[in-house]
């Protein structure tokens, strides 16, 4: 699903946006400043494509997705590096969103990662934000209706340009603390949670020299009830395990290869195989693929197997979730080079399906995800933030069974119709579907979809004259040339055939 030529997405997240049951994506266009959601389908598919301004030059870096002010309605929180405050976007009651609201993070403070908790116990979720460029920790204590106090900070270290953090309870004391990844100075920094709204500032470890930490995650790894943190170092081409010891310390490390000039840049965990054990995905960024560990059942990993993403699509950051309804989990992607999403649909054993690829938009540079259904339909939708656009557009998108799901449909006086088509044949199975539409009402639609098996694509003898429905039948997908203005309501079908 495209999210634009340049569109750098760069991080991914998922949730129900529209309460319908089915999994919504949202994903951050580094390239375009904005995000954008992926409305889901329930089979794996996703449609109507919408766009939120996250502002000129905002380089959006990360986004999640949560109910901020009680309203059983899912909302959006995106860190802005580039405009330097925490953006965020409130739910209407239809699936839509109100515009970005934003909370300072400082001048200069470029913030990278966001954690949004209840860190205090006071029934209000909170904001933890790492802030890369001004080296601390930032603490937005959240007030009433999701509103937040200003910023409180904590050092980071000179020079430690933090690029991702986590949440958990390090030391068994029911109080949340916050690890952050310092990719400057190529340590993890604790902090322990106070019985105040203080946080105490811990030893930090040291990983690798050039090891460059730019993402973290947390788990049980190794079945010892006590947290565990996952590194994802991109300067010396690993992962790294820390195992907790349940006293807000780590015991030892192990390190795993994710292959030579890979440079992981995010990291998640999840159980893919359903044996009760947490295993690890990994955004490869430098090798254009994802990477899965799975665990092996005494708190190591098996090597590494991948799945590419595409020439030069440099991945850099993964969701997992099930957005097929199948019981398997999925993997989505933000893939910055290529301005796309992409999803590996998961077999239930730890293997998956192709890549079916999401296209952002041109320059849009994609770079956080987040899922959620934000409309209310039962649906998982996607949400993008696009780094390189500061505009709001829309498009919509095909799925399959039923490629077009009435995409385009032309109703009597309407004249927001498709003008032309492309249909190409991409290898064996996939097929690559670009449409016009007139008045500029959409943004034009360029999909990439696998086709079920035994099908073949017939390409159609003339475009003349095509302006309205695309529909389809069971077994074939109808371009239909209907007169206009208006449109009428009477089709002679004629195009392409599958």
């Amino acid at each position: 699903y495209s999210t634009g030529t340049y569109s750098y997405p760069s991080a991914i997240a998922v949730g129900d946006f529209n309460n319908d049951d089915i999994l919504d994506i949202v994903v951050t266009n580094y390239g375009y400043g904005n995000i954008y959601i992926f409305r889901g389908y329930g089979d794996g598919t996703f449609f109507n494509v919408n766009i939120y301004s996250t502002g000129s030059l905002s380089n959006s870096k990360m986004v999640i997705v949560i109910d901020l002010n009680g309203d059983n309605r899912l909302d959006i929180v995106v860190a802005n590096s580039g405009t330097d405050n925490i953006g965020v976007f409130f739910s209407n009651d239809n699936g839509t969103f109100v515009n970005q609201t934003s909370f300072s993070t400082g001048n200069g403070s470029a913030p990278y990662a966001l954690a949004v908790v209840d860190l205090n116990n006071d029934n209000q979720l909170d904001i933890a934000v790492a802030n890369f460029g001004k080296d601390n920790l930032g603490i937005l204590l959240g007030c009433v209706n999701g509103t937040f106090f200003n910023q409180l900070t904590y050092s980071t270290g000179d020079y430690s340009q933090p690029y991702s953090l986590a949440v958990g309870d390090f030391n068994n004391d029911n109080r949340l603390d916050i690890i952050t990844a310092n990719s400057a100075i190529d340590n993890v920094g604790l902090f322990l949670g106070y019985v105040t709204e203080d946080f105490l500032i811990s030893p930090a470890y040291s990983i690798e020299p050039s090891s460059l930490p730019t993402s973290i995650a947390v788990g049980d790894f190794n079945n010892d009830t006590r947290l565990d943190i996952v590194i994802a170092n991109n300067g010396t081409n690993n992962i790294m395990i820390l195992d907790g010891s349940g006293y807000g310390t780590f015991v030892s490390q192990t390190n795993y290869s994710t292959g030579n000039d890979s440079q992981p840049c995010w990291v998640a965990v999840s159980d893919l195989n359903n044996d009760n054990l947490l295993d690890i995905v990994v955004a490869n960024s430098g090798a254009d693929n994802v990477g899965i560990f799975l665990a092996n059942g005494s708190g190591t990993f098996l090597n590494q197997m991948t799945y590419f993403t595409g020439l030069r699509s440099q991945p850099y950051s993964v969701v997992i979730v099930d957005f097929d309804n199948d019981t398997h989990l999925d993997i989505a992607v933000a893939s910055y080079g290529s301005n796309s999403v992409g999803v590996f649909f998961g077999y239930g054993n730890g293997s998956f399906g192709n890549q079916l690829i999401f296209y952002t938009g041109y320059q849009s540079h994609p770079y956080a995800l987040a899922v959620g259904d934000v409309n209310n339909d039962n649906l998982t939708d996607i949400i993008a933030t696009n780094n390189g656009y500061g505009k709001a557009l829309t498009r919509a998108s095909p799925h399959w069974p039923g490629i077009f799901n009435m995409l385009g449909k032309c109703m009597k006086n309407e004249c927001c119709c498709p003008t032309d088509f492309t249909l190409t044949q991409q290898g064996s199975n996939h097929l690559r579907i670009q449409v016009q539409f007139d008045n500029h009402c959409k943004e034009p639609l360029d999909a990439v979809l696998p086709l079920p098996s035994g099908f073949n694509i017939v390409l159609p003898v003339s475009k003349d004259k095509l302006n309205c429905t695309l529909s389809d039948d069971s077994n074939m997908l109808t371009v239909d040339n209907i007169d206009r203005p208006p449109c009428s309501d009477t089709a002679v079908r004629r195009g392409a055939a599958l």
